[in-house]
């Protein structure tokens, strides 16, 4: 059964995730198919982990990279690319632990002058591909939980 807008508009909370273009609404559709309840533990999970549209911190620090106009580059978004901070298909290998995929990826761009750039290794970024320096404040979240323990 095809979703229809009035069953968009009949369900709460409809999320669009912009980067991996995957569909809440289609996945709570499908826990309400199979019986699931919607307020699962597990929903929330998945939920939780791909709304943030973030993928695992490679490294706490940028890469620093020369790149030429003219060419298209892709960014490894889910972290786990053996070529950082560029893509190298990893993320075709992920898959969640429940009954989907979380589909990771690059995020294709283009530069207009050739220079040295600083593409972010943290995955954290909200300028993607480019860091903004939001590894200092993950830096900082690590060092408060350790005088925490």
């Amino acid at each position: 059964m095809a979703l229809s807008m009035k069953h968009l508009s009949s369900l709460k909370n409809i999320s669009f995730i912009r980067q991996n273009q995957t569909c809440l609404v289609a996945v709570r559709h499908r826990y309400f198919r199979k019986g699931f309840d919607p307020e699962s533990e597990v929903l929330k999970e998945y939920e939780n982990q791909v709304l943030g549209v973030k993928g695992k911190v490679y490294e706490k620090k940028p890469a620093k990279v020369e790149l030429k106009p003219g060419k298209n580059y892709h960014w490894c978004s889910c972290g786990y690319s053996h070529s950082q901070p560029l893509c190298d298909g990893t993320h075709k290998t992920l898959a969640d632990r429940n009954w989907t995929k979380v589909k990771f990826k690059p995020l294709v761009f283009r530069v207009e002058e050739e220079k040295t750039y600083f593409l972010c290794n943290c995955k954290q970024t909200k300028n993607q591909p480019f860091c903004d320096g939001t590894h200092r404040e993950l830096e900082e979240q690590d060092k408060w939980k350790g005088k925490k323990e």
